[in-house]
């Protein structure tokens, strides 16, 4: 195969491969790399075509021409098995099948890094909202806690306490409206079950609701609160201090124990133990409190 080094220049790169195919030389690398190998391949070859031609001609009478042709058609014949194992397609076809692989394999890999994004955005926005939802419910319950363990939420809670005791025991459940006859099992005596209702007209009646009722509300507790208004020694100031109310309400108790009939008239109510045991158990955790908010 006779080339021009010359014409090798202005050749391209697929015909530079096509070239190296059929002289059986590697088709990689750049495309100064092909023009350099197909160079010193077809300057190798000449070389070595003139060093056969000159052997050829001091030795035509001793050897036949036969040998220069049989080399000759054993190379020629390599060079096309060569070609012809080696599928050729014209204008680079080669090339293009290459690019058209690498844009689709750079196609699915786009892909897969798009579905891998979305999966990770999906995963990031599912741990944000759990742990805004974790959040919001440990914000709640800790400011229920903070409302429910303190000694104005305490204080609260024994009033209420000592309220309700106070109803459960002025109002009798003496109305009787029914009366339901339960048998015995294989006799026929038996027991009935009377159902009451509150007497209501205890709500007409001064001297055993109302009056110890009013009592109560202004001594036990208008009282008290009024004190904790005034004498408050807390740095936050609040509306009332949770220590002065039980401390009033203990020490009014106990002064008019004995001494105003209004403590008499509660008493037949409510336990002294309620309201003695509420009073000191509210200094008690007020004082608690008030140690560790300065601490």
């Amino acid at each position: 195969m006779s080339i021009p080094l010359e014409s090798l220049k202005n050749k391209r790169k697929n015909e530079l491969k096509e070239i190296a195919l059929d002289l059986g030389l590697s088709t990689k690398g750049l495309r100064s790399d092909l023009e350099e190998r197909i160079r010193i391949h077809l300057e190798n070859s000449a070389k070595y075509k003139n060093e056969d031609d000159k052997a050829s001609e001091s030795t035509s009478s001793k050897t036949p021409p036969r040998r220069s042709f049989r080399k000759k058609s054993i190379s020629t014949i390599r060079v096309k098995s060569r070609k012809d194992s080696l599928p050729s397609s014209p204008n680079g076809g080669r090339n293009s099948s290459d690019e058209e692989n690498q844009s689709v394999s750079s196609e699915n890999e786009s892909k897969q890094e798009i579905v891998f994004t979305r999966s990770t955005e999906v995963e990031i926005n599912e741990t944000v909202e759990r742990g805004l939802t974790n959040d919001k419910i440990s914000k709640v319950l800790n400011q229920l806690r903070d409302n429910i363990s303190n000694s104005a939420t305490f204080c609260t809670v024994v009033t209420c306490l000592e309220f309700l005791v106070f109803l459960y025991c002025a109002i009798e459940w003496s109305f009787k409206i029914a009366s339901i006859p339960v048998p015995f099992m294989g006799s026929e005596e038996g027991y009935n079950i009377d159902l009451h209702v509150p007497d209501v007209f205890i709500f007409i009646d001064w001297h055993r609701f109302w009056r110890p009722l009013i009592y109560f509300i202004l001594y036990l507790v208008l009282f008290p609160l009024g004190f904790s208004y005034i004498f408050n020694f807390e740095p936050n100031r609040n509306l009332y201090s949770p220590l002065t109310f039980s401390v009033a309400q203990y020490a009014i108790f106990m002064v008019s124990v004995s001494n105003f009939d209004w403590a008499e008239d509660v008493r037949d109510f409510i336990p002294d133990s309620l309201i003695y045991m509420g009073a000191g158990t509210g200094v008690i955790f007020a004082l608690y409190e008030s140690i560790l908010a300065n601490s």
